[in-house]
């Protein structure tokens, strides 16, 4: 007995990339290339998050073939798409005898990518709202904003401040796994303290991010702030 396992991906969104919840779908072909008669066949699959529907072939005679009475899928996830591809090894057993066949589905990605953002909290802060800069008590906020627009999660996050001599690795919020999942924002804010000789110009700030993909490749970012201090 042969067992023959194909695997496709569906691409729901048709962007030509492996989304999460996106479905693969397997087909089973089941074929006796022996000379008896194989009888209640049945297939299983125990790969975590695959699904296996059907019902047993009852004979399946010398020579025959059934592509019909088994399917199974499994419903991609983030971490899938972070290993580029889903792998598993589904069984078919009769009354006498079982095959095995493992398929591996690709799941390409988008390309890694981030954004830093110049979050709207960004700003003076002006207590006494006398609309000019006084470096006794005022202060800049700098609110970072940093988004995954890519496809894969990225880990080793690390944002570099030098204006205000920082390094941030986290979002200010406790992130649930520790990386920057697609679609995923963190924010981070942080103050500084300016002197008298800046009132009159714009600080700038020109903080960088870097990051590594699932395969440890590096990913960049970088944004420019500009906050004028009023005289």
């Amino acid at each position: 007995m042969s067992l023959v396992k194909t695997g496709t991906l569906d691409d729901a969104n048709h962007n030509g990339f492996a989304d999460p919840d996106e479905t693969i779908n397997y087909s089973f072909t089941i074929a006796n290339e022996g000379n008896v008669t194989l009888h209640n066949i049945e297939v299983n699959d125990p790969e975590s998050g695959v699904t296996v529907s059907g019902s047993a072939i009852a004979s399946l005679a010398p020579g025959a073939s059934n592509n019909t009475s088994w399917s199974a899928s499994h419903v991609v996830t983030q971490d899938d798409i972070n290993s580029g591809s889903f792998t598993n090894t589904a069984t078919a057993t009769a009354t006498e005898t079982s095959a095995l066949s493992s398929t591996t589905v690709a799941l390409p990605a988008a390309p890694a990518a981030m954004t830093l953002g110049n979050s709207v909290g960004t700003m003076l802060v002006d207590p006494d709202a006398d609309g000019h800069a006084d470096p006794a008590d005022d202060f800049i906020i700098f609110a970072y904003t940093l988004t995954n627009t890519g496809g894969v999660s990225l880990h080793n996050v690390v944002l570099t401040d030098p204006l205000l001599g920082i390094t941030l690795t986290g979002p200010d919020s406790p992130d649930p796994n520790g990386q920057l999942d697609p679609g995923e924002t963190w924010t981070m804010a942080r103050n500084y303290h300016f002197t008298a000789a800046q009132v009159g110009s714009v600080v700038n700030d020109d903080p960088t991010v870097t990051a590594l993909d699932p395969s440890n490749h590096p990913v960049n970012a970088s944004a420019h702030f500009g906050v004028l201090l009023p005289v």
